[in-house]
């Protein structure tokens, strides 16, 4: 009998929700009974409100107090243990869902739902739980709900886990990467624009000072075209508009893009000469599954879980960090001057890259079953 796999995420951004379907398409293709559940969206919508849009409004708008907040909930005290109550109290529909599936395995793309499975488990329904870690630093809400396996992306990510879960054995936990869509993966030889262009993306709810980083590129000596996606935050297409409409003095063309549908952004990222970006999770691997030459500007990043993620690239050579404008417009000329250190870089990418992490996580998934 083949085995039941529930996945349950929650929307927010939409690194973790890319992760789940990409889990799901690889269990559908093997004949799985598969089920992929947004988890916030069986919970009420005051919480809603406050969990997804407080996030995105928090890393908007106060990115350096988000990063507080994470650091502050990543060990025991009062913020822990209230978000663990929040999510244990509010996920209680949990229970119908996985009464209605009976899943043999449940794969948390999403911290969310793990203290509330936990208390599901306990109650008597036999269930394995693995955790699907969506950045190199696995934060203690990855840790809640005993875990029968983890899925990390890196070496570096299981040192940390098994030095904060001591009781944790080496072969629960598998190094795959992050999982992203296939249509991610380039080949080596795959074409690239022939006319040399820059893709910047400050994420999919659109953070980060875009406006200021797009002016600076479009005003740059070395040929482009700019093309600018802002993802969700209408207002910074607005402003990106706006900013267009009144400097026409701007040296390179600018193509200003609000959200862009998943297949359409593969083929920018695998197209691009140059992809400016943050290191998401998932970004940071489908940028690797891409090839692309990549500049992370460092203003554009959410501080607490996307900054290990920076560091891992700019250590396998996928990827330099900007700081300011001013070097953002240094690092991307340079590359746009230099066909051999972008080659460099695609190579480093693609042998760092790990296309096939979701097909890890289902025969790991097959293996971790008794």
């Amino acid at each position: 009998m083949m085995p039941r796999v529930l996945i349950v995420t929650a929307s927010v951004g939409n690194g973790h929700i890319s992760a789940a379907r990409a889990i799901e398409e690889e269990c559908a293709s093997r004949g799985l009974p598969v089920e992929n559940v947004d988890m916030i969206e069986f919970t009420p919508k005051a919480f809603q409100t406050w969990y997804r849009g407080g996030y995105e409004k928090a890393v908007k708008d106060t990115p350096k107090m988000w990063g507080l907040l994470y650091w502050w909930s990543d060990v025991p005290g009062p913020l822990f243990d209230i978000q663990d109550w929040l999510d244990t109290t509010f996920c209680v529909k949990l229970d119908g869902i996985v009464e209605r599936f009976q899943p043999d395995i449940v794969v948390c793309v999403h911290s969310l739902p793990q203290p509330r499975l936990d208390r599901i488990r306990r109650a008597g329904r036999p269930f394995q739980i693995a955790v699907v870690v969506t950045d190199m630093h696995p934060h203690k809400m990855w840790l809640r709900g005993r875990p029968d396996v983890f899925f990390v992306p890196s070496e570096w990510s299981v040192e940390r886990l098994m030095s904060r879960l001591p009781e944790l054995q080496r072969e629960q936990i598998h190094v795959v990467g992050i999982p992203v869509n296939r249509a991610f993966a380039a080949a080596p030889d795959e074409p690239r624009s022939e006319e040399p262009m820059v893709v910047v993306t400050s994420g999919g709810i659109g953070g980060g000072p875009i406006v200021e980083a797009v002016d600076a590129l479009a005003r740059m000596p070395q040929r482009a075209k700019i093309v600018a996606v802002s993802g969700r935050n209408a207002a910074a297409k607005r402003d990106l508009d706006a900013h267009r409409e009144t400097l026409p003095d701007w040296a390179n063309p600018v193509e200003v893009r609000g959200h862009v549908p998943l297949a359409e952004m593969a083929s920018l990222v695998k197209r691009c000469t140059v992809l400016v970006g943050k290191s998401g999770g998932i970004t940071t691997y489908e940028a690797l599954a891409a090839g692309a030459p990549f500049v992370v500007y460092m203003p554009f990043l959410i501080p607490g879980q996307e900054e290990q993620n920076a560091v891992f690239l700019a250590d396998c050579g996928a990827a330099v960090q900007a700081l300011d404008p001013q070097d953002l417009v240094r690092r991307v000329g340079h590359l746009l001057d230099s066909d051999a250190d972008r080659q460099a870089m695609r190579e480093r990418a693609f042998a760092a890259a790990m296309p096939h992490s979701a097909r890890q996580i289902v025969d790991g998934l097959l293996a971790s079953l008794p």
